[in-house]
């Protein structure tokens, strides 16, 4: 079950859904998060499971256009039947993108 989030805004997110928690015996692996800034101030984005930090922070530094695109070649895995959520540390105009599938585990 392949899943993606989206978002595009200048607010800033705090333990913003990316995906509810997939069920007994279920995980949330994540391939890719890509994040791109729309203006001169800088902004740094992680991931969360609970208020546990497990993917990030990534910086992006104070430049107009800045972006961050990872491919995990090995997918992360988020803890069985747990939700995961966003938080970004600046209301900029910016794009997320993150992309990922459920699976046993």
């Amino acid at each position: 079950q392949i899943w993606s989030y989206h978002e595009n805004s200048s607010s800033a997110l705090t333990d913003t859904s990316v995906h509810a928690a997939p069920g007994a015996g279920l995980s949330l692996y994540v391939t890719d998060i890509i994040c791109s800034t729309g203006a001169a101030t800088a902004l740094n984005i992680f991931l969360e499971e609970g208020a546990t930090t497990v993917l990030g922070p990534y910086y992006l530094e104070a430049v107009a256009g800045r972006g961050v695109a990872l491919h995990f070649s090995v997918p992360k895995k988020i803890t069985a039947n747990t939700a995961l959520t966003v938080t970004t540390s600046a209301a900029i105009l910016h794009s997320i993108d993150i992309t990922g599938f459920v699976a046993q585990g």
